[in-house]
């Protein structure tokens, strides 16, 4: 007899059900995977996978900027603002917020004694985490020291138990001072830049009257930012 032979079109189609039920099927193995998790795998899978989306974004920028002198400039006046971070944080905080001008974590602005207002979200960076391991020679692997019992935590204390130290990454939130209640009076005081408020506004006015006299009329329209420093048009 004949030979059957499928269109093109009926071809794909088979190879889209075919695709449609094996991403099926992976979803339901990873759907039973996760259920037999405990709380704390999952953390930790949550934890590796936002770092991995971190990775993805500061490879992103690192490629953007490789090709743009521009933006590497751009980038350059950006990352003077925030010397206390890596490199990598600096690409972090810039993707999230191109205005940000001056970070810090909840507690520290708690500590400088601002507040971080309801409903804000953080931006998050990356944080070093130095982790403690010691080698557990009857069950011949490594284990976190957090994990370790009293005699196993005496052991090490007596030098009887090797350990290593590793440098691991984990994601915190920081929070741009545009985020609290900070005056925006206050704000030179944070970022070391402008003028007294008092010396300010006499400037601002001088040049204000000066302005109006050459026939150049000055509307004044408040900015909830410390970064632009005004506009004109």
């Amino acid at each position: 007899g004949k030979t059957e032979e499928k269109s093109f079109s009926q071809v794909d189609m088979d190879a889209a059900i075919e695709k449609a039920k094996q991403d099926w099927e992976a979803q339901a193995e990873e759907a039973k995977r996760q259920a037999k998790l405990s709380p704390e795998e999952k953390a930790a899978e949550e934890q590796k996978k936002k770092l991995a989306e971190a990775a993805d974004i500061i490879q992103d920028a690192m490629e953007h900027y490789d090709t743009s002198p521009e933006d590497l400039a751009d980038l350059m006046a950006f990352s003077a603002k925030f010397y206390r971070y890596s490199f990598r944080n600096q690409f972090l905080i810039k993707a999230q917020n191109p205005y940000a001008s001056f970070v810090a974590s909840y507690k520290s602005f708690e500590d400088m004694g601002y507040h971080v207002q309801r409903g804000q979200h953080g931006y998050k960076i990356l944080v070093p985490v130095v982790t403690t391991y010691f080698f557990d020679a009857a069950e011949d692997q490594w284990k976190q020291l957090k994990n370790a019992t009293k005699k196993e935590k005496e052991q090490i204390r007596a030098g009887k138990l090797t350990t290593k130290k590793y440098l691991n990454f984990k994601l915190g939130t920081i929070f741009d001072i545009s985020q609290t209640d900070c005056p925006l009076e206050e704000y030179p005081k944070l970022l070391g830049v402008g003028y007294p408020s008092e010396l300010h506004a006499a400037l601002f006015q001088g040049v204000k009257e000066y302005s109006e006299s050459i026939g150049i009329p000055v509307h004044v329209v408040p900015l909830e930012s410390a970064v632009l420093h005004g506009y004109f048009t």
